[in-house]
């Protein structure tokens, strides 16, 4: 009687056996089919600024459970009539997931940027029209703290707030007097739309 218990219990761990490999094997597919990159676009720059429009443009890499990094490019133009500032940048970063895990959740990571500005404006003076611009190129360092989620099959929302202190000097160019310091902390902040991948 013992050994036909024996032989049963083996038998059923046997058949056991196939099912459990069948569920790790279904598992392991799950967590390799979890998003592991991030393209990104921020239409708005700043909520501080109602005539800037620019994007944000994104590519961000899951490093593990928790921890990604990001590069992204900016593209951004503003200004009333008769003025403008355009600026192009390069920049990158790490992400910490706090609550939540690859790339889904709250966030916070330091950031770095290069940017390149160029301000012109045109006044009229003795009834004749005059163009000043000025270009420098700046540096940005800094902290983001933000959330992001999946919403849909892939498809991410997200939100931050960005703290930076720029460093960079406008170069003048038909303007008298020395160049304008830009020196100083910043606060912005930024929307987000995304497709894993």
């Amino acid at each position: 009687m013992k050994k036909f218990m024996l032989l049963m219990l083996a038998g059923l761990a046997l058949l056991a056996a196939p099912a459990e490999a069948k569920k790790a094997a279904a598992r392991a597919r799950a967590e390799s089919s979890e998003t592991q990159n991030l393209l990104t676009l921020s239409p708005m720059i700043l909520i501080s600024s109602a005539s800037s429009y620019g994007a944000l443009l994104g590519y961000e890499h899951a490093v593990g459970d928790a921890n990604s990094f990001l590069v992204n490019g900016l593209v951004q133009t503003s200004g009333p009539a008769g003025y403008n500032l355009t600026v192009l940048g390069v920049g990158g970063g790490f992400r910490w997931y706090l609550l939540g895990g690859n790339l889904s959740g709250l966030y916070v990571g330091p950031k770095l940027m290069v940017e390149s500005a160029t301000y012109s404006y045109t006044y009229t003076y003795s009834a004749r029209a005059y163009t000043a611009s000025a270009s420098t190129s700046l540096f940005k360092a800094g902290a983001d703290l933000g959330y992001q989620t999946k919403v849909w099959k892939e498809l991410f929302v997200g939100a931050n707030f960005e703290l930076a202190y720029t460093s960079g000097t406008l170069a003048a160019t038909g303007l008298a007097g020395p160049g304008l310091a830009l020196d100083g902390t910043t606060l912005g902040s930024n929307a987000m739309v995304g497709w894993g991948f």
